[in-house]
C-alpha cells in the first residue's frame, strides 16, 4: 500500500494512492489524534480493493437522445468498477494535492465509459480547508443527463470499542441545499470538531441511512448531491429538498465542491458558515411546534436574503429585515410537515419544520387510545388487563405472528413471543405513560385500569409477590427468567407513580404507602444478586434516575429503615458510574440508554465534574441541526425513548445553569420532538412517522407503538413552561405563551401539564400540585405574583404552590375563596411551601411582598 500524506497546520490528510481515496482525516493539534475518516481497519464494510472508500462515487446518467422520445433508462457509473478490476484510475501527486481521475472508453457497464470523473483532494492554508473537488467531463457526443452523484459517507462511525468515546466518531447531517452542512463530534463530546459542507455551485440534496449515523455496525449512510435517478424510490418523489439532476453537453465540464473545517464549539458552526457566505441559522423553542404556540428564526448570511416562503398553513411575521438578515416569527395552522423556504444570493435553503396538536391534546388522546384499543380484556387471556403494542400501518392490536419475530429455541413460540408477553419495554410502556400521566392529569377510568393492570396482571402474575422477580415474558414454557435487569426500573417506576397518584388524590385502590412499598420492594430486587447478575448493575438502566425520588418519598414518608436499605444498595451500585469515566455501555459497547442515570447519580452524588463531562456527552449525540426529525433528538436513532430521556438531562442542567441556553434549545427541542411521534387519532408510531420521506423502509422500526410510553415518562417528568430573554429574539416562551406589560411578565403554560413555570430573566421557579396553572403575572422585581390556576380533579378540595427565588421578606397570599395567610421567606434559595383550601374549579391566587 502506498500512502501520500498532505499536511498543514490545520490537517493530516492521508491518501492511498493504490486507490486514490482518503484514509486519514487528523486534526494535529488534536490531543486523542482521532482519524475522522473511515477505512479498512476501524470501519468493517470497507472491502478492499472495492471499498467503498471515503472518496468512492456512485453516480446515474442517461443519454439524451432527441430522435428517441422514449424515456431513456438509468445507467450505472461507479468508481467501485475501476477499484475492482484497477482499469481506468489514473493519479497524480504533488505536495499538497491528489488528483484521481477515473475514465475508461472500453469499461463494461458500471464503469465512467461516457464521461470521465476527476476528484481532487488538496490543502487550502489560507481557508483553513480540505477541498474535495469533484469534476465530470463528457468524452461523448451525447448530451447526458446526471441523475445521482452519492457519496458513501465512510468515516470512523462503528462504535464498538470500549475506546469508542475518544476515537470514533458521530455524524450530525443538515441536508438542506446550499447551506447544508455535516458535522462530526467524538462520543466524549470534546473538541475539535470536523464540519463539512457543500462548497461553490454545490448543494447536499438527501442522504440515506438514518440509523446509521454511529451506532455499532449497520452499513455507512449515503450523501446524494443529485438524486433524481432515485425517484420512486422510499417515496423520493416526495423528499422535501426536491429531486435534481444535470445536463452536461459534449465536451462540457461541471465541477462540485465539498469543503472540511475544523471547529471547537456548537456555536462556531453557525460562525464558519456565515464566514463562507451560507446562511446562519438559529432556531427557537424548537421544530416540532404545537399549533397553540409560536416558533422563532434568525437567518443571517453576507448574501442579501431575497426571499423566505413557505405554504398557506404557515404564518410568518417579520420581527426585523435587512440585507442578509431576517428574523421570523412562524405558526402553523395545520398538522404536518412545514418547508421554510430561503433564497439567498443565487442559492436556496430548506428548513422543515413539524406542526402538531397542542401537546395537552395529544397526551389525552394518546391514552384514550391505549385505553380504547390496547388493553386486553378477553377474560380467559392470562394476559387480561395487560397492554399490547398497535400497527399503525394495519389498524390493528400486534398479538399474533407473523409480524411478531420468531426468536428460536428458548423463547416463546409463535403466535407467543417476547414482544407480545407484556414484559420488556414493550410491555412496560403503555401503563409506565398512563401512570405519569395521571400525576398531572388525572382520569378515573384510566386509574382503575392501572390497579387492575397491578393488582390482577402486574403483581402476582408477571412479578413474584414474595421475591419481586419479574419475568421476562408471561407464559412458564419456555422457561422467562427473571434476569432482565431492565424491566425492574420500568415496573417501580409504575409503582411509583401510583404512589404520587395515590398520594394527591386518593383515587387508587390501594394506600400511597402500600405502592410507593411495592416500588421499593422491587429496587431491592433489582439489586439482588440472586435475581439479577451483579455486572449488570455497571449499566445504566432506563428509569434507574427515578430512584433518587423514591429515596426521597421514603424518607418523607418515615420509612427510615426502607430508605437506609434502599440507599446502601443505590450507593454501592453508583460507585462504579462515580469512578468510571465513560460509564454509557449496555450490551453494546456504544449505546446512550445509559447516558440518563449516569447523569443524575453523578449530580446527586454532587460530582459536579463528571456532571459537566455527562454533558459533554449528551450534547455530543443529540442532534442540534435544523431539522425537525433530527434537532434535539438521539444519535441512537430517530423517535426512541432516548431521545426524550437524554433531552430530559439537559433540561435538568439548565435549571441550574441558565447561563448556557444550548441545553435549553437542545434539550426542549427533542422533548418537543418526541410528541411528534403521537398521531391525531392518538396512535403512537415509532417507524415512518421520523421519516424525512415518509418511508417506513427508511427504518428499522416498522409502524408499530413499539416502546413510545418509555420515552413519555421522563418527557411529562420534566415538561415546563420556560420564560426567557433571547439575545436575538427577546422575551419568548417554551412552552407557554408570554408578553411583558408595564413591569410585569404575563404567562400563559402549554407545556401539556401546566404544573411548573420556570422565570429565567428573575430566577423565579412556579410549581404547582393537584392543580394546573392557566395564568400566571409577576412583577419584575418579584413584588408580587397573581395566579389563576383550575383544579386537576373535580374531587380535590385543596392545591400547594411552590416558589423558589423570591426576594427576602413577608409577604401575604390570598385567594378569591377568601383564604389568607402570611409567609415568609428568608432567602431566595429557599422553596416556599402553601397550601390553600380549592371550593370551586378555578381558583385565583394573589402574593404579595408587604412594604414595612
Amino acid at each position: 500500500m502506498v500512502l501520500r500524506k498532505m499536511e498543514s497546520e490545520h490537517f493530516i490528510i492521508t491518501v492511498n494512492e493504490d486507490y486514490g481515496v482518503i484514509r486519514e482525516i487528523i486534526n494535529p493539534k488534536d490531543k486523542y489524534g482521532t482519524n475522522f475518516a473511515g477505512n479498512e481497519q476501524n470501519n468493517s464494510f470497507v472491502v478492499p480493493p472495492k471499498g467503498p472508500w471515503l472518496g468512492s462515487v456512485n453516480t446515474k446518467y442517461r443519454i439524451l437522445r432527441e430522435y428517441d422520445l422514449r424515456e431513456a433508462k438509468w445507467l450505472e457509473a461507479n468508481t467501485s468498477y475501476h477499484h475492482s478490476t484497477d482499469r481506468g484510475i489514473r493519479i497524480k501527486c504533488n505536495r499538497n494535492q491528489v488528483t484521481v481521475s477515473y475514465y475508461d472508453a472500453e469499461a463494461d457497464a458500471g464503469g465512467f465509459n461516457i464521461y470521465e470523473l476527476s476528484e481532487v483532494f488538496r490543502l487550502d492554508p489560507e481557508d483553513k480547508s480540505f477541498v474535495w473537488e469533484l469534476t465530470f467531463i463528457n468524452h461523448s457526443p451525447y448530451r447526458i443527463e446526471v441523475g445521482e452523484v452519492s457519496i458513501p459517507l465512510i468515516f470512523n462511525i462503528q462504535c464498538r470499542s470500549p475506546h469508542s468515546y475518544e476515537d470514533r466518531v458521530l455524524i450530525h447531517p443538515f441536508t438542506a441545499g446550499h447551506t447544508s452542512y455535516i458535522y462530526f463530534t467524538r462520543p466524549n463530546g470534546n473538541p475539535p470538531f470536523l464540519l463539512m459542507v457543500p462548497g461553490e455551485n454545490t448543494s447536499f440534496e438527501a442522504i440515506t441511512g438514518q440509523w446509521n449515523l454511529g451506532m455499532m455496525g449497520q452499513p455507512p449512510p449515503t450523501l446524494f448531491l443529485f438524486s433524481k435517478a432515485r425517484a420512486g424510490e422510499r417515496k423520493w418523489n416526495e423528499w422535501f429538498n426536491g429531486l435534481h439532476s444535470f445536463i452536461l453537453g459534449p465536451g462540457e465540464t461541471k465541477t462540485f465542491t465539498i469543503k472540511f473545517y475544523w471547529v471547537n464549539g456548537y456555536e462556531e458552526i453557525n460562525e464558519k458558515m456565515y464566514e463562507i457566505g451560507k446562511v446562519a441559522i438559529k432556531i427557537a423553542p424548537s421544530m416540532v411546534v404545537p399549533q397553540n404556540l409560536e416558533t422563532y428564526v434568525a437567518l443571517k448570511c453576507k448574501k442579501p436574503i431575497s426571499q423566505v416562503t413557505s405554504d398557506k398553513w404557515t404564518e410568518i411575521t417579520e420581527i426585523k429585515s435587512g440585507y442578509g438578515e431576517r428574523i421570523l416569527k412562524l405558526r402553523f395552522k395545520k398538522r404536518g410537515q412545514r418547508v421554510l423556504r430561503v433564497i439567498y444570493g443565487d442559492e436556496w435553503l430548506n428548513i422543515p419544520f413539524y406542526s402538531i396538536e397542542d401537546l395537552e391534546t395529544l397526551i389525552d388522546r394518546r391514552a384514550a387510545f391505549i385505553m380504547a384499543f390496547q388493553r386486553i380484556t378477553d377474560p380467559n387471556d392470562i394476559r387480561r388487563y395487560a397492554f399490547l403494542m398497535w400497527d399503525s400501518e394495519n389498524k390493528r392490536i400486534l398479538d399474533t405472528a407473523p409480524p411478531l419475530v420468531d426468536f428460536g429455541p428458548g423463547w416463546p413460540r409463535p403466535p407467543k413471543s417476547w414482544m407480545n408477553g407484556c414484559s420488556d419495554e414493550i410491555g412496560f410502556a403503555e401503563p409506565l405513560f398512563l401512570a405519569e400521566k395521571n400525576v398531572y392529569h388525572p382520569n378515573n377510568d384510566e386509574i382503575r385500569a392501572l390497579d387492575d393492570y397491578i393488582w390482577n396482571f402486574l403483581y402476582g402474575k408477571l412479578q413474584d409477590p414474595e421475591t419481586y422477580a419479574i419475568k421476562r415474558w408471561i407464559w412458564d414454557d419456555p422457561k422467562p427468567g427473571v434476569d432482565r435487569s431492565f424491566n425492574y426500573p420500568h415496573v417501580f417506576n409504575i409503582y411509583h407513580s401510583m404512589y404520587k397518584i395515590a398520594k394527591l388524590y386518593g383515587l387508587t385502590r390501594k394506600t400511597p404507602k402500600d405502592y410507593l412499598l411495592l416500588a421499593y420492594n422491587t429496587a431491592i430486587a433489582f439489586y439482588s444478586d440472586e435475581i439479577v447478575p451483579r455486572w449488570w448493575r455497571n449499566i445504566g438502566h432506563i428509569g434507574q434516575w427515578n430512584l433518587i425520588n423514591i429515596l426521597d418519598d421514603l424518607k418523607n414518608e418515615g420509612l427510615v429503615n426502607e430508605y437506609n436499605a434502599l440507599l446502601e444498595k443505590v450507593d454501592s451500585g453508583a460507585a462504579f458510574f462515580l469512578g468510571t469515566r465513560y460509564t454509557y455501555r449496555s450490551e453494546f459497547a456504544f449505546d446512550t440508554t445509559g447516558y440518563e442515570f449516569t447523569y443524575f447519580i453523578r449530580k446527586y452524588k454532587g460530582k459536579m465534574d463528571l456532571v459537566e463531562d455527562a454533558i459533554k456527552v449528551l450534547l455530543a449525540t443529540l442532534h442540534q441541526q435544523p431539522i425537525w426529525w433530527w434537532r434535539g433528538c438521539d444519535i441512537k436513532s430517530l423517535g426512541v425513548y432516548t431521545t426524550a430521556q437524554n433531552a430530559m438531562c439537559l433540561l435538568d442542567a439548565y435549571d441550574e445553569n441558565p447561563e448556557k441556553p444550548l441545553l435549553l434549545e437542545v434539550g426542549y427541542a427533542g422533548i418537543l420532538a418526541y410528541f411528534s411521534q403521537i398521531l391525531s387519532s392518538g396512535e403512537a408510531c415509532t417507524g415512518p412517522n421520523w421519516s424525512p420521506d415518509g418511508s417506513p423502509g427508511s427504518y428499522f422500526n416498522p409502524a408499530w407503538s413499539n416502546e413510545y410510553g418509555i420515552g413519555l415518562y421522563p418527557a411529562l417528568s420534566i415538561l415546563k413552561s420556560y420564560v426567557v430573554k433571547d439575545k436575538d429574539f427577546g422575551l419568548i416562551g417554551y412552552g407557554c405563551r408570554v408578553e411583558e406589560k408595564d413591569g410585569t411578565y404575563i404567562v400563559e403554560p402549554a407545556d401539556g401539564i401546566r404544573v411548573r413555570v420556570y422565570i429565567v430573566p428573575l430566577n423565579l421557579k412556579v410549581f404547582v400540585l393537584k392543580s394546573h396553572i392557566d395564568k400566571l403575572e409577576v412583577n419584575k422585581g418579584s413584588k408580587w405574583i397573581n395566579l389563576a390556576v383550575s383544579k386537576a380533579h373535580y374531587s380535590v378540595n385543596s392545591f400547594t404552590i411552590m416558589l423558589k427565588g423570591l426576594e427576602a421578606g413577608n409577604y401575604s397570599v390570598s385567594t378569591d375563596e377568601g383564604f389568607e395567610k402570611t409567609i415568609t421567606v428568608s432567602d431566595p434559595s429557599e422553596v416556599v411551601k402553601i397550601e390553600a383550601p380549592a371550593f370551586k374549579e378555578k381558583i385565583s391566587v394573589s402574593i404579595k411582598l408587604k412594604i414595612d
